[in-house]
């Protein structure tokens, strides 16, 4: 896929910034994001095929984890709910832009009323079955829910999934650290925590733009 398509899918959006992560990754940023809740699109654009999702970043989560924290490629379209991953034997660039648009023009309105982290738990919960896809973003979302002040069900949720993490994994330390400290209800050192990964949070998407 040309770099002037994918240029061509905000084409008809205002206050986006186009972002290219690697020679195949790309980031759309949605400029009215809030303070509280970063938000856009993602593309991978690989030599035979095109994945693209949305996706939702509080600064309240591990910050070890990749900037897209909550992601979806599973959205609606005019004929219910669509798959966007594109096999480039069977679509044109042109075709690709405009399903892409499509998706965007479906589902960009419900993202764009989360301002914080508060809508952002209440639409998480409502549409989990494809935003809550994975462990790691079952752990992001339990210390969303930390944070806005629902400790047990983020405690259950924690502790539902620590042995399917891999321990290799940096941000498996950093849940595994964020665990003990609730387990052990070290407070202080928890707040720390998170006051830090908000902070360096801020700072990924301060260099990003």
């Amino acid at each position: 896929m040309k770099l002037e398509s994918i240029k061509a899918i905000l084409g008809h959006l205002n206050g986006f910034k186009l972002i290219k992560l690697s020679a195949c990754e790309y980031l759309f940023f949605d400029c009215t994001s809030s303070h509280e809740v970063k938000r856009g699109g993602r593309i991978v654009n690989s030599r035979f095929s095109v994945h693209f999702s949305l996706w939702l970043s509080p600064l309240v989560s591990f910050s070890t984890m990749n900037i897209a924290v909550f992601s979806n490629h599973v959205l609606d379209s005019s004929f219910g709910l669509d798959e966007y991953f594109f096999n480039k034997s069977l679509y044109s660039d042109e075709e690709i832009v405009k399903k892409i648009q499509c998706a965007l023009d479906f589902n960009l309105p419900a993202l764009q009323r989360i301002n914080d982290y508060k809508q952002l738990e209440v639409f998480l919960e409502s549409n989990c079955d494809h935003w809550l896809n994975s462990s790691f973003s079952v752990a992001q979302y339990a210390i969303l829910l930390f944070y806005n002040d629902r400790e047990e069900d983020a405690f259950r949720l924690i502790d539902s999934i620590m042995n399917s993490l891999n321990e290799n994994n940096p941000t498996t330390q950093e849940i595994f650290l964020f665990f003990e400290l609730f387990r052990t209800r070290n407070l202080i050192d928890l707040e720390t925590l998170l006051k830090n990964n908000i902070k360096k949070n801020r700072a990924r998407f301060e260099e990003l733009l």
